[in-house]
């Protein structure tokens, strides 16, 4: 997260605040790459679990916070 901040304070950014939605400096492609893939991740692992709970319906009730929000009706299908 404090990377991210850091985006803010670029000269470019500062003086054209209209550029603030683009991505254009080599650090901002950077970021974009790392937010992807960490997002990546967290869907595998969403799809994993989901996956491991129709297999093994006792994974329903091992009580960490991805299986609960798997079973609540507001997320169950939603990843984001």
């Amino acid at each position: 997260m404090g990377q991210s901040i850091k985006r803010e304070f670029q000269p470019h950014l500062l003086f054209f605040g209209e550029l603030l939605p683009f991505y254009i400096s080599k650090y901002d492609k950077e970021l974009v790459y790392n937010q992807d893939q960490l997002r990546n991740l967290i869907r595998k692992m969403i799809g994993d679990r989901r996956q491991a709970i129709k297999q093994d319906p006792k994974m329903k009730d091992k009580g960490d916070l991805l299986s609960i929000m798997l079973q609540d009706p507001i997320f169950e299908n939603n990843d984001d």
